[in-house]
């Protein structure tokens, strides 16, 4: 597994984030679980990332597991800080699919 898996996954947070009518905490946990902690977890999976990115991701974990588990620390915050974390998982989402088309190079 390497950045096209990492790349999928990232999409699919995307997908969870901007779809649907539910709360925006619950959007977070639901594009969360499984899809970014597959990313995060399976083994050497973002090993391909640069290490800033890999920071960002583990500093987002934690904010998202602040309170034991993704479904407990979302169904706290306050849509501010749903809102921001949405914001950061976005941003991480967009460097990596930006990154993986880098490394993909020119498609003919």
């Amino acid at each position: 597994m390497g950045l096209d898996y990492v790349d999928e996954k990232m999409r699919i947070v995307l997908g969870g984030l901007s779809g649907g009518t539910a709360p925006l905490q619950q959007r977070l946990a639901h594009a969360c679980v499984p899809a970014l902690w597959g990313a995060v977890h399976e083994s050497g999976s973002i090993d391909c990332l640069p290490e800033e990115l890999q920071q960002r991701l583990a500093q987002i974990r934690g904010r998202l597991t602040s309170a034991g588990s993704v479904d407990a620390t979302t169904s706290q915050m306050s849509d501010f800080e749903a809102m921001k974390c949405a914001d950061l998982l976005t941003e991480i989402a967009l460097d990596v699919i930006i990154l993986a088309a880098k490394m993909a190079g020119p498609h003919v």
